[in-house]
């Protein structure tokens, strides 16, 4: 599933390796509309982050790939 997101796969082994630890993985998907999305939660300290993507309808098929805290918006990839 992963494999499916590549950005998101550079970023999640990125992510591992500057000392983030893996909280939770989300992937969503809607047949009738063709989307996917897929979120990752990551903690560092007493922080949680959030890496996600979409994939459907976008030009190039992917949305903006972010990352950045929990309930903030995030910075592109």
């Amino acid at each position: 599933m992963l494999a499916a997101f590549p950005v998101i796969e550079k970023a999640f082994h990125k992510k591992l390796q500057e000392g983030y630890k893996l909280v939770a993985f989300k992937y969503e998907a809607n047949d009738q509309t063709g989307h996917e999305s897929l979120d990752i939660v990551f903690s560092k300290g007493y922080e949680r982050f959030v890496l996600m993507q979409g994939k459907g309808c976008y030009a190039g098929g992917y949305s903006h790939a972010t990352f950045g805290r929990e309930g903030e918006r995030g910075e592109m990839l």
